[in-house]
């Protein structure tokens, strides 16, 4: 009777850690890229007094997005332009760092590097240099 109980306990015990790693082994549930509300031709563009503020994806969201899809988030946030209007582009990157906290996550993440990396081997450096589909890879809206 001694040896159920005990056979019991780790069998809750088990079920424990089997639970709590099915958790946290999956932390990030959004795979997809924000779509901004507010980007240029919305109505309302023009008369956003704080676009920095309009433009930041909420806390709950980012934390739960994995890096491939913050990455992408964070290529496409309007205003990328930014980097260019300050002396130098490390400047530039500094003050949308600065307010812009998705970005300042997937620069906190492990794996950034390697999901950065995998983005720019698929990139067709013809279609960059190609007219027709520059935009497609431009900072510039």
């Amino acid at each position: 009777m001694g040896m159920n109980i005990v056979t019991q306990f780790y069998s809750v015990l088990a079920v424990c850690f089997c639970l709590l790693n099915v958790k946290a082994g999956e932390p990030y549930s959004i795979s997809e890229p924000w779509t901004y509300p507010m980007r240029p031709g919305v109505p309302g563009w023009d008369n956003v007094e704080d676009l920095y503020a309009a433009l930041e994806i909420p806390e709950r969201v980012y934390k739960s997005m994995t890096t491939a899809a913050l990455a992408e988030s964070c290529l496409k946030v309007p205003l990328r332009s930014d980097l260019y209007a300050f002396n130098t582009l490390e400047d530039g990157f500094a003050r949308i760092l600065d307010r812009n906290s998705a970005l300042r996550e997937l620069l906190s993440r492990p794996d950034v590097g390697t999901v950065l990396l995998q983005k720019y081997r698929i990139i067709d450096l013809r279609d960059v240099i190609s007219s027709s589909k520059t935009k497609k890879y431009s900072f510039v809206d």
